[in-house]
């Protein structure tokens, strides 16, 4: 495998920081393309294992999902390096905002981009669904597939609360774990 260096890391968490509008399901990609695919320091298994683990951690899914990629590849310099360059941006740009945020938000042209970056992050979101469950089929987990469709059938298209949805998953899970093996 491919080596980095600390101050790479920081260039390549910062960057993504910066440019990942959306939240933690947009670094996803950004970090795959970067990681697993250019500089072959992850597998695409292991890239999914931390994005599990970043999900169910507290706090930004983004930040735990790069400082985990980073704690992986690097060890514990590399994760605080990533840490910091990865609330650093946002950090930025949020304060940014509230200084001249009466100015920015009433500007039409300001709107119109907002509006914009929505409909990219629904883009990135769909390919991010799509890649995910294509490499759960190729881990032969079609079970968890079918559960995902279930769920989305069950959100989208029944209007079923999402604590139904949990419950339901949660309870599949178990069955499937003690009655399936």
């Amino acid at each position: 495998m491919n080596k980095i260096n600390n101050f790479e890391m920081f260039v390549l968490a910062f960057k993504i920081s910066s440019l990942s509008f959306g939240g933690g399901y947009i670094t996803i990609p950004m970090l795959r393309k970067e990681f697993v695919e250019k500089r072959t320091l992850l597998t695409e298994e292991k890239l999914q294992d931390l994005a599990a683990i970043a999900q169910s951690s507290p706090g930004s899914i983004s930040v735990s999902l790069a400082t985990g990629v980073a704690y992986e590849i690097g060890g514990l310099k590399s994760m605080l390096i990533t840490f910091f360059a990865s609330i650093l941006p946002p950090l930025l740009i949020i304060s940014l905002i509230t200084v001249f945020y009466d100015a920015f938000m009433a500007q039409t042209l300001i709107q119109k981009i907002f509006k914009g970056l929505e409909i990219g992050v629904a883009v990135i979101m769909f390919i991010l669904v799509k890649d995910m469950i294509t490499q759960l089929y190729k881990r032969d987990h079609k079970v968890s597939i079918i559960l995902l469709l279930v769920s989305m059938i069950l959100y989208f298209l029944l209007r079923t609360h999402v604590v139904f949805i949990l419950i339901f998953n949660l309870i599949s899970v178990f069955a499937i774990e003690r009655f399936v093996k």
